[in-house]
């Protein structure tokens, strides 16, 4: 049995659906954009160092994707990248090995990596690259958080340490400890 059907498309109808289909798709994928920049940081042993940051966001800046890429001596002077789908809040050296930790910056990452409490996320820099540690495998000594909180915030290229320090200084930050050093005993709200 034929079907057959008076539907037709003029090009102004068939224009509009275009547009429909492609708002449709940007609604469905997301708004997605990348940004990067250079920050100083200050290890705990002293020495400034740079760190570029790139990080993937969604919408107005909701932090999907993060990338931190350094070259140190304790990395045989070689650029070493981590990547992960989390904030970071400090990179640091302690007894020659580099950490990274970060944090999820939604319940999606939160999820993602098995709910994890305290929500801290930690990896060391090895001969094999990088590894996912226990949080009570970073040196006391670098708990201390040394990168911007907040990287939605940055729009320089190059963000010095005293900028910096301002940013992480911001009222909106004076009652959350639990992003200024790691609290072994901090749950998030994501647990709750």
């Amino acid at each position: 049995m034929k079907v057959e059907s008076n539907l037709s498309l003029t090009p102004g109808t068939a224009a509009g659906v275009a547009l429909l289909l492609a708002l449709g798709f940007l609604l469905l994928t997301g708004c997605t954009n990348t940004k990067s920049w250079t920050e100083e940081v200050l290890l705990s042993d002293g020495r400034i160092v740079e760190v570029t940051q790139k990080r993937r966001c969604e919408g107005d800046c909701i932090e999907r994707e993060s990338w931190l890429t350094i070259n140190l001596p304790e990395t045989d002077n070689k650029d070493v990248t981590w990547n992960e789908k989390l904030k970071p809040m400090l990179i640091n050296v302690s007894n020659k090995k580099l950490y990274v930790v970060g944090r999820p910056a939604t319940g999606r990452e939160y999820d993602l990596y098995g709910r994890p409490e305290p929500f801290y996320l930690c990896f060391r820099w090895g001969d094999d690259g990088w590894k996912r540690i226990d949080i009570h495998e970073v040196p006391v000594d670098i708990h201390d958080a040394n990168l911007v909180i907040d990287g939605a915030l940055v729009n320089v290229t190059r963000l010095e340490l005293k900028y910096k320090t301002r940013m992480n200084s911001d009222a909106g930050y004076a009652n959350a400890p639990q992003l200024k050093r790691i609290v072994p005993t901090y749950r998030s709200n994501f647990s709750r």
